[in-house]
């Protein structure tokens, strides 16, 4: 069977209550294992024990989403007031915690002279990196800008040069252009693509540029349920679509593509 990696997923939300364990264990039927990831210390802690309960199949990543979008509905940035560098320092050292985040930017939803909440934003994104390098865990970053910018991207490439951060660093669902890919690669991220490349030709042209060598999968489950799924709730199971998805676009056999991709998720997060 050919194993496959979801890197992104959120199993421990609310979405998967009904049914965790019958979903868990079709992923376990594909032969995938996943990353479930946490937007906040109450969802960070259900990955990790979401991940000790599944060890053979689950880890977990610790942090604070940026912005509230659709994992925290309410006022913007308001899971930023909470954030405890403290308690992020308790949660990166658990022996399932394979990394740092989501955290990062996102400007989508900020209106004009949202400085101050910006401002917010890097400072908790500084200290998630800070707490990084003392752990010595990879990041996922969240990084979104304002529709038709690249704003955000600046502002973290920026943050990522002055930090001088030499861990592996995966940018989570990039929607960038193909020059803040190609300073990203410059800096050595890597990129995780999900369902969306599944039903737009938006990403073909940076999917490109970007060497298979950068390049991770995730479903980013419950949300952006790929092709030929869409209606559903997504799940780790259908990492097998993106993948599918992207050995299409870069011209290579499906089986290579999944080698390669877990074969990166494993150096990066340094799981099996």
């Amino acid at each position: 069977m050919i194993i496959l990696i979801d890197t992104h997923s959120h199993l421990q939300l609310p979405e998967f209550d009904a049914d965790r364990t019958d979903v868990i264990l079709r992923m376990q039927s594909a032969g995938v294992k996943t990353i479930t990831v946490g937007v906040d210390e109450a969802t960070s802690r259900a990955a990790l024990a979401l991940a000790e309960e599944y060890p053979s199949c689950l880890w977990a990543t610790v942090g604070t989403h940026p912005a509230d979008g659709p994992l925290r509905p309410g006022s913007e940035a308001s899971g930023l007031d909470s954030f405890n560098i403290d308690t992020l320092r308790e949660l990166a050292v658990h022996p399932k915690a394979v990394g740092i985040g989501e955290c990062g930017l996102d400007y989508y939803r900020l209106k004009d002279g949202a400085e101050q909440i910006k401002e917010k934003q890097k400072e908790v994104f500084r200290a998630h990196i800070a707490v990084a390098k003392e752990v010595g865990k990879p990041l996922m970053i969240h990084c979104r800008p304002k529709k038709d910018t690249d704003d955000a991207y600046e502002d973290l490439i920026g943050i990522l040069s002055t930090t001088h951060c030499s861990l592996p660093t995966v940018i989570h669902f990039f929607v960038g252009s193909v020059s803040v890919a190609e300073q990203l690669l410059a800096l050595g991220c890597y990129f995780t693509f999900g369902g969306v490349i599944t039903f737009t030709r938006d990403y073909d042209e940076v999917i490109a540029v970007i060497p298979l060598s950068r390049i991770l999968a995730e479903t980013d489950a419950p949300y952006v349920t790929p092709v030929p799924y869409r209606g559903k709730r997504n799940e780790p199971a259908y990492v097998e679509e993106v993948v599918k998805k992207l050995a299409e676009l870069k011209g290579v056999a499906f089986d290579e593509v999944a080698r390669i991709t877990v074969q990166n998720a494993r150096a990066v997060w340094k799981i099996d």
